[in-house]
């Protein structure tokens, strides 16, 4: 790939390759011999303790007689290839995509107040605009997002929606 002795520059070879002069010069350093030996003992206590991350065995290893500090481990496990086991946080949200059961939105009613309302703010615009309209509205009963949750209402106030279609609708 890299010809050292060849007469063209270094930095052209490694131009017209496409990689970094860095990397041409880099030399990998070799694992130390401690190194091997603690990776393959933190992959032996991994087996018997797989939920144990790196403060864990790190604690484990300082039992052992081993001085190492938290990071060092964390490095050698990533090395290694081992994590600890354990719950992953927001394990009980539902994936992208993932459809839930309707069973929720049958608590959810739009109101006769709001489809009134609807009704006569479109009296005045053509038939098909006022049919599209009350088809969206009755859409909207079994969407996630309701005008009105009548189960969960406590007074008898009506509780009018952000998306309602007149600012200032009447009490009904």
């Amino acid at each position: 790939m890299i010809d050292r002795n060849h007469r063209l520059a270094l930095t052209k070879q490694a131009a017209l390759l496409g990689l970094s002069r860095g990397s041409v010069y880099y030399e990998p350093v070799p694992v130390s011999d401690t190194d091997l030996a603690l990776m393959r003992r933190l992959d032996e206590l991994h087996l018997e303790f797989p939920f144990a991350g790196a403060r864990m065995l790190r604690g484990l290893l300082a039992a052992e007689g081993s001085k190492i500090g938290r990071r060092h481990v964390t490095t050698l496990m990533r090395r290694v290839g081992i994590e600890a086991i354990y719950r992953k946080p927001n394990t009980s949200k539902p994936a992208p995509g993932h459809r839930t059961s309707g069973h929720d939105t049958e608590k959810f009613t739009t109101s006769a107040c709001h489809l009134a309302v609807a009704s006569r703010s479109t009296s005045s615009t053509s038939e098909d605009e006022a049919v599209k309209v009350l088809a969206f509205l009755s859409a909207s009963m079994l969407s996630s997002r309701p005008l009105q949750n009548t189960a969960a209402r406590k007074s008898s106030t009506p509780i009018r929606a952000a998306s309602s279609p007149v600012p200032n609708s009447p009490a009904c």
